[in-house]
């Protein structure tokens, strides 16, 4: 009975010591976050038009630490820092101002050393830019 209780209290220090961990692919595990914000002021945002409408709006980052390992092997999260929340992307909101209704999507692509974020409104209309915006990434590595 002892043996049992040394051997539990053993493992629950073992394994509460460990932390969140990722499988790096190659030679064992690994236990490394890198957290980076991306703030986008207003006129960052850089329209794409179709056809005589704004289809969407989007802002570039270099990211030199998605590396290609982190490419192929890593994870990577990115979240909209909003009212005290975080909201991962990609997020999909429905709006209604009277009779009038949409969808905005705000999503993300990624490559080696670099990031797009998207702005799209459902009704491909944009009276003006997207506002400000706060993004946050998180590349397990």
């Amino acid at each position: 009975m002892k043996k049992l209780i040394l051997f539990t209290l053993l493992t629950a220090i073992f394994v509460s010591c460990m932390g969140p961990r990722g499988y790096d692919g190659k030679d064992g595990l690994l236990s490394v976050w890198k957290v980076i914000e991306l703030p986008v002021n207003t006129n960052d945002w850089v329209a794409y038009p179709n056809n005589s409408n704004v289809g969407y709006y989007s802002v570039s980052f270099n990211v030199p630490e998605i590396t290609e390992n982190i490419f192929l092997d890593g994870v990577i999260l990115c979240y909209l820092f909003y009212d005290g929340r975080q909201i991962i992307l990609p997020s999909v909101r429905h709006y209604q101002d009277g009779s009038f209704l949409w969808t905005q999507t705000i999503d993300f692509e990624y490559w080696k050393g670099g990031l797009e974020i998207f702005v799209t409104n459902s009704d491909f209309y944009y009276p003006e830019r997207p506002a400000s915006m706060l993004f946050v990434l998180q590349i397990l590595y």
